[in-house]
């Protein structure tokens, strides 16, 4: 490289260094009720890449969040509660409409009474992430996302969809309705209605939550390209009448779009009108390069374990393999309305032979499969751990692999001969699933991997210029200016005890 091309590139590295720390170092960190009274006017009052942080207390308050690359959040080790009482009118309790938002460590309770906001929590901006929030007591949903991009975690939802006029209209607890967005690492309980659902929303991921006894524990509905995989879903309480994890993809007028692409996987379910149901008439628009894998699927004789029914015309390469079905019942293990040699049954374990032919298939298993049953099974009590397959397990070692299936619900690898259900007995590298930062790729419509929302620069961030040879490293420099492509830098966070 010349010295003038090495005194450009120089120039250029300093001059981003230079806007980099100029554009950050002024950010500032606000606290309420120190310097603002409320939520509101503190971030009123906030700028990009400033923080509000919120001490412990009790805040009377209905706020919007609309300001960019800001952070507001409880104290860590806190949770402030926000709280309707008597407020009456609005969509919302707390709307959050800026992009880039951290909002975490919250309490939020509502008021179940029509006259209160309807809704605790809406997420209407883009690549926001939501985290550590406790969310209680709505007339209708707890949380709405209806913007892209959007990443919820941790977060505990309950006693939402509290409608006492019979309805049940609006009535879901964490619901995502834009594109591309994640809920993860939830626990859901106890909410009269939908609870954990993707509604008329596009390439959707729900994943390692823990969602029980609602009206419905997991519910796709008008979703392309939908991902539900390594969730506990269970209905404590036998004959509810209500499905653990349902599919159904609802008339709206015009506005309606088959779940194309759905894929769900590694996911322990028990209880409920099904423990995986895929609902007919109204609700059927048909299933399409559908893969149902991996999954264990427990109930008793009471309620099916796995009911389809619909129009076979509707049914294009879809799959059910890998999975194990438990039910003393040889008629309510598997009620499948639909004949059809695009739908494909096989590679499964049945705790007793399914008396509907629609549903064997090749390298079927028939026989108890030995699940260890580890713990009670009470509401709130049940773990994963009741799943696990004991060792001489029928389920364990078998030659069907399905792609784009490498671990199992404990995040083990799948080895060569990859076993039924959700639990790989000999797999490794395995640990309780915890938080990890980078969605896998998507499979049809899209293969694109989301991206995790993007946090904001700090004033320890370094700007690093990336380039793959001397000849890729030509910039243009120019009044003051600077032209860079996203991909040619790299972001690195620097400690300060460095």
């Amino acid at each position: 490289m010349n010295f003038k091309r090495k005194q450009k590139l120089f120039f250029l590295f300093t001059t981003l260094l230079f806007i980099a720390f100029t554009k950050y170092s002024n950010a500032a960190t606000f606290y309420v009720p120190d310097n603002y009274s409320t939520i509101q006017s503190a971030v009123n009052a906030v700028s990009s890449g400033d923080t509000v942080y919120v001490r412990a207390g009790n805040y009377n308050e209905q706020f919007s969040i609309s300001s960019s690359n800001i952070t507001v959040a409880g104290i860590e080790g806190s949770r402030p509660r926000i709280y309707a009482g008597s407020m009456t009118g609005g969509e919302y309790l707390v709307t959050i409409s800026g992009s880039n938002i951290r909002f975490r460590n919250f309490e939020i309770e509502n008021t179940p009474v029509e006259s209160a906001p309807q809704r605790a929590l809406g997420v209407t901006g883009n690549d926001n992430l939501i985290e550590n929030i406790k969310v209680h007591h709505s007339w209708k949903s707890g949380i709405l996302i209806t913007g892209d991009r959007n990443l919820l975690e941790n977060n505990e939802v309950y006693l939402n969809s509290m409608r006492t006029d019979g309805r049940t209209s609006g009535t879901y607890s964490v619901t995502a309705q834009g594109e591309d967005n994640i809920i993860r690492n939830s626990l859901v309980y106890e909410n009269d209605g939908e609870a954990i659902s993707c509604f008329k929303g596009r390439r959707t991921i729900i994943e390692n939550n823990i969602s029980y006894n609602n009206r419905v524990n997991i519910y796709i509905d008008n979703c392309p390209g939908a991902i539900v995989r390594n969730n506990l879903a269970y209905q404590s309480e036998a004959g509810t009448g209500h499905a653990s994890i349902s599919v159904c993809d609802e008339s709206y007028s015009t506005e309606r779009e088959a779940s194309d692409g759905l894929r769900i996987y590694n996911n322990f379910s028990m209880g409920g009108n099904g423990s995986l149901n895929i609902q007919g008439g109204s609700c059927w628009i048909g299933l399409t390069n559908a893969t149902i894998a991996h999954n264990t699927f427990v109930n008793d004789s009471s309620d099916e374990t796995f009911y389809l029914s619909g129009s076979s015309k509707d049914i294009v390469n879809t799959y059910v393999v890998n999975n194990i079905f438990v039910n003393t019942s040889s008629s309510r293990i598997a009620s499948i309305g639909v004949s059809d040699p695009d739908l494909h049954f096989h590679h499964n374990l049945w705790s007793v032979a399914p008396s509907n032919s629609n549903a064997r298939g090749e390298g079927d298993v028939i026989g108890d499969p030995l699940l260890a049953k580890i713990g009670p099974t009470s509401a709130g009590a049940l773990t994963a751990d009741w799943f696990r397959l004991l060792s001489n397990s029928p389920a364990i070692d078998h030659n069907n692999h399905v792609s784009g299936i490498y671990n199992d619900y404990f995040y083990n690898l799948r080895d060569s001969l990859p076993d039924y259900g959700g639990h790989e007995y000999n797999g490794t590298g395995g640990s309780t699933p915890t938080p990890y930062n980078t969605p896998t790729p998507r499979p049809s419509p899209t293969s694109t991997p989301i991206p995790s929302p993007t946090p904001p620069l700090s004033p320890n961030t370094v700007l690093r210029r990336v380039c793959s040879s001397s000849d890729d490293a030509e910039e243009s420099v120019s009044g003051g200016s600077v032209t860079l492509s996203s991909s040619d830098l790299e972001l690195t966070q620097e400690n300060d005890n460095q």
